[in-house]
């Protein structure tokens, strides 16, 4: 699942730990929508007010891995083509 891994410290001194959305429209002012790591049917997502945090830290960046794309070979110009600035 791409987004943001992140742990949530709560003020009591509990930590949750979660997957944000990488889009920062989808975070609202008052608090946080999570994926927890282990979605249920019961708790498919969660909502962490920021009010009752202390510390929120940045895990890492879950998503699809870029494959590396082979370069192509220069194609040489055809002696038939036509120049724009010819000397």
């Amino acid at each position: 699942m791409p987004g943001l891994w992140a742990r949530f410290t709560f003020r009591d001194g509990d930590r949750l730990e979660g997957v944000l959305p990488r889009n920062l429209l989808e975070w609202p002012a008052t608090g946080y929508l999570i994926t927890p790591p282990r979605a249920a049917a019961t708790r498919q997502r969660v909502f962490v007010p920021r009010a009752a945090l202390t510390g929120t830290e940045l895990l890492g960046v879950m998503g699809v891995a870029r494959v590396p794309v082979p370069r192509r070979q220069p194609v040489e110009a055809s002696s038939r083509q036509l120049t724009i600035f010819d000397p």
